[in-house]
C-alpha cells in the first residue's frame, strides 16, 4: 500500500470516519501483515468505533504473528494495546509524541 494512501486512511481515522475505513484497513493488514502502522490504524479505528473486543483480538493476532518470527510489537502498538485494555478515551498512540 502506498504511503500516501496510508496517510489518507490515518487522516480518516483521526477525523472519526472509522466505520468507512475499517474494512479497508482489515484488508490492508491481511495483505501486509508486518506493517505495524497499518495495525495501529486498524486498532485505533476499531477502538474509536466502540469495538474494543475486536481491537484486543486484533492486537493478540498481531502479537502471535510477530512471536512466530521471534519479534514483539513495537512501542506504539504496545502502548495502544494498553490504552485499549484500560478503555482510554483517546486511543491515538502517537498523540503524546507529537
Amino acid at each position: 500500500m502506498p504511503r500516501s494512501r496510508e496517510t489518507r486512511l490515518w487522516a480518516d481515522v483521526l477525523q472519526g470516519n472509522v466505520g468507512r475505513v475499517i474494512p479497508t484497513l482489515q484488508a490492508a493488514v491481511a495483505d501486509h501483515p508486518y506493517r505495524e502502522r497499518l495495525w495501529v490504524m486498524l486498532l485505533t479505528a476499531l477502538a474509536c468505533d466502540g469495538r474494543r473486543v475486536e481491537a484486543l483480538r486484533a492486537f493478540s493476532e498481531l502479537d502471535a504473528l510477530l512471536a512466530e518470527i521471534g519479534l514483539e510489537p513495537g512501542r506504539a502498538v504496545r502502548d495502544l494495546g494498553r490504552k485499549i485494555l484500560v478503555e482510554d478515551p483517546d486511543p491515538d498512540p502517537y498523540r503524546a509524541r507529537r
